[in-house]
């Protein structure tokens, strides 16, 4: 399974949007919603 796939679950597991998430991780937003998308490919 993939990042975006895996991390999709666990936000929806956690019934958490992406703004929660970034923040509990340290990131913007965007950052979530780009890895999600798979437009990140670069860490």
């Amino acid at each position: 399974m993939i990042l975006k796939t895996k991390m999709k679950e666990f936000r929806a597991k956690l019934g958490m949007k992406q703004e929660e998430l970034a923040e509990l991780v340290g990131v913007r937003r965007e950052t979530i919603g780009h890895l999600e998308n798979g437009s990140i490919i670069h860490l």
